[in-house]
């Protein structure tokens, strides 16, 4: 009975410690490229951009997609990686915001 105690007390501490070592999943990737492409569909839908404006903001939208399938590639995104997409996102966001507020409108 004690050895199966200090059998599974051994696998709770080494699994314990190489869940540690791992480092955390992305923080919110796929939520935050949902909510831009919602905002790229509502600036569409309300004639705020242009169709060249759209269709660059969907390209550069799907530019970050692949970057993120090959940096999940080896199995997990890396720090470094992860703060390469942040900024590809942030820049991505801030562009969208941009095109959204701009006086060029669409004909409807």
């Amino acid at each position: 009975m004690r050895i199966k105690i200090l059998f599974f007390l051994l696998l709770f501490t080494a699994a314990f410690a190489a869940q540690s070592q791992t480092p955390p999943p992305p923080p919110h990737i796929a939520a935050r490229q949902m909510r831009q492409h919602k905002m790229i569909k509502q600036g569409v839908r309300n004639g705020q951009l242009t169709r060249p404006e759209a269709r660059h903001l969907r390209q550069q939208q799907r530019q970050i997609a692949g970057a993120k399938q090959r940096m999940k590639a080896d199995g997990y995104i890396s720090r470094g990686e992860r703060a390469r997409l942040h900024m590809r996102q942030e820049a991505a966001g801030n562009q969208i915001r941009r095109k959204n507020c701009n006086p060029r409108r669409r004909a409807m």
